[in-house]
């Protein structure tokens, strides 16, 4: 599932604009942090479309812990794939 452009172009378009953004809010939405994802799937509604918000703001400001995150867990799955093929001990 992915998150629905119509909802980020209506109150958020400034988002695909900035790439490190969107990434950190996309990072949020699959991950279902604080069931972000869950609210849009079961169909965004008024009731829960401020909570989406939120979450989508709260991911903006901490784009740079998603960036480190992401980081970390690349150089972790590099770092396997090189163990794996024998070129560490």
């Amino acid at each position: 599932m992915r998150i629905p452009a119509d909802y980020c172009y209506a109150g958020h378009s400034w988002l695909f604009d900035e790439k490190l953004l969107l990434r950190a809010v996309r990072t949020a939405f699959h991950i279902n942090t604080n069931g972000v994802r869950d609210l849009l799937k079961n169909g965004l509604s008024d009731a829960n479309s401020p909570a989406v918000d939120r979450e989508i703001e709260k991911a903006v400001k901490d784009e740079p812990t998603y960036t480190h995150r992401l980081i970390a867990s690349r150089f972790h799955q590099t770092l396997a794939m090189i163990q794996r093929k024998g070129c560490i001990a």
